[in-house]
């Protein structure tokens, strides 16, 4: 982790918002956040203590662009970049590979897509909208919270996936991971089906206090029923909340 000391501010720049319609992120270790910001412009900021290994920052057509460089990082190296988007813009997309570096996504509007990779970094998304979000890492942990999504997938091999929706969503989504647990906390009024699905784990449902051994796949009607919200783990148990 870094703080965002502004002694370790080694770049800044604003790009007007009419400009860019996609995020496209290609980092190796850094960390990212996206936050809201009161105003009219994107704000790019990128702390570092190592100045020549700070990633490149540019624009193509209208597309945002942030690339690591090719210098190799070495332990000890720290930085974080920060983007903050005005409050009520909408991207058409948004697409973000990462290798060791977390991802935090905060308030952000996409119309099409949001596609995130790591390795084993960890993955989190809060206060945001888009219509279709894939999220996958090998060993890290992958957070949803408060989202709104039209569908989703969303991929672990060896973390926790946790899952906390404003609604159900429109299209038949995934959560899976090898050997995680997996939470899904939905509205108590929401509509859909559970398709579940362990070689070793149970399912809990929270509110009513009951579990069951998951040994063939299980479904659940939710309320009245309606898209179906695939959950799958090999070891982990899968828990269902209301809210």
């Amino acid at each position: 982790a870094q703080d965002l000391n502004p002694d370790s501010l080694v770049y800044k720049e604003d790009f007007s918002v009419s400009d860019i319609k996609t995020l496209k992120f290609n980092l190796t270790f850094e960390n990212l956040i996206t936050d809201v910001f009161y105003g009219d412009e994107i704000t790019v900021e990128i702390y570092s203590n190592n100045l020549i290994k700070t990633p490149v920052v540019s624009v193509a057509g209208t597309s945002l662009s942030i690339s690591s460089t090719k210098q190799k990082n070495t332990p000890g190296d720290l930085c974080t970049v920060v983007v903050y988007i005005p409050k009520k813009h909408t991207f058409e997309s948004v697409s973000i590979s990462n290798n060791k570096g977390s991802i935090n996504l905060k308030s952000i509007n996409v119309f099409d897509y949001i596609k995130i990779s790591t390795t084993s970094g960890n993955i989190k998304l809060s206060n945001s909208n888009t219509s279709y979000l894939n999220a996958k890492t090998q060993s890290g942990n992958i957070k949803l919270n408060s989202q709104v999504l039209d569908y989703f997938e969303t991929s672990t091999q060896s973390g926790e996936i946790s899952i906390n929706l404003l609604d159900s969503p429109y299209g038949k989504s995934f959560a899976k991971t090898e050997s995680g647990n997996i939470t899904l906390k939905l509205p108590s009024y929401a509509d859909y089906n559970l398709e579940l699905k362990s070689k070793n784990g149970s399912f809990w449902d929270v509110k009513n206090n009951s579990n069951e051994q998951l040994k063939r796949t299980l479904y659940k009607k939710i309320n009245s029923g309606g898209v179906i919200i695939h959950a799958e783990t090999k070891s982990g148990n899968i828990y269902l909340q209301s809210q």
